[in-house]
């Protein structure tokens, strides 16, 4: 499945470009301002945004901030001569800053790499978040573990064997074992 992508460029870019990201996994749409791209991102939520800079409406680097804020992977192409420092920050916000004159197959690897950084990044995400349940359920499980100690008087292994014991018992996990143990009136 192709992941959606945006490219707002005057000129429009040609046929063969499209089908060059076509088959590194991007269906391209393509505006020609900024203020169609604003839209189109609203509409379409892509994974990657490439702005052709300057624009007739503006240099782009608001709507680049933008959706690199939202986690949209941003390639800013801008003309050699535009400023003496093109990047101007945006680097260190995760945008990459292409200069022109720029070919195919340096846009090309960019935004291959760039996909390729964005999905680790997301996986990166995913287990930090799956992590940090954990990380709670363990905290929930010991803090029961505590009470059961200090209620029930008995040693910490014990107390967790009681939890374990539970769970088993009742055909349900021990953070919800925990949970009855912390909660219950």
């Amino acid at each position: 499945m192709l992941q959606p992508a945006l490219f707002v460029s005057t000129p429009v870019i040609d046929a063969r470009t499209v089908r060059l990201f076509a088959a590194s996994g991007y269906a391209l749409s393509v505006v020609t301002t900024l203020a169609e791209a604003k839209k189109t991102m609203l509409a379409t939520q892509p994974a990657l945004l490439l702005i052709n800079a300057p624009l007739a409406d503006g240099t782009g680097r608001e709507l680049a901030l933008a959706a690199a804020e939202r986690g949209i992977a941003v390639v800013l192409i801008v003309p050699a001569d535009h400023t003496p420092n093109p990047e101007g920050g945006l680097a260190g916000r995760g945008i990459v800053v292409l200069t022109k004159p720029l070919s195919q197959t340096t846009l090309l690897n960019t935004v291959r790499t760039l996909g390729v950084l964005h999905r680790k990044i997301d996986s990166l995400h995913l287990e930090n978040l799956r992590l940090r349940r954990q990380l709670e359920e363990i905290k929930l499980i010991e803090r029961a573990k505590f009470r059961l100690m200090s209620v029930k008087g008995v040693d910490e292994a014990e107390a967790h064997r009681m939890i374990e014991k539970e769970a088993m018992n009742q055909r349900c996990s021990r953070r919800e074992i925990a949970e009855k143990i912390l909660y219950r009136d």
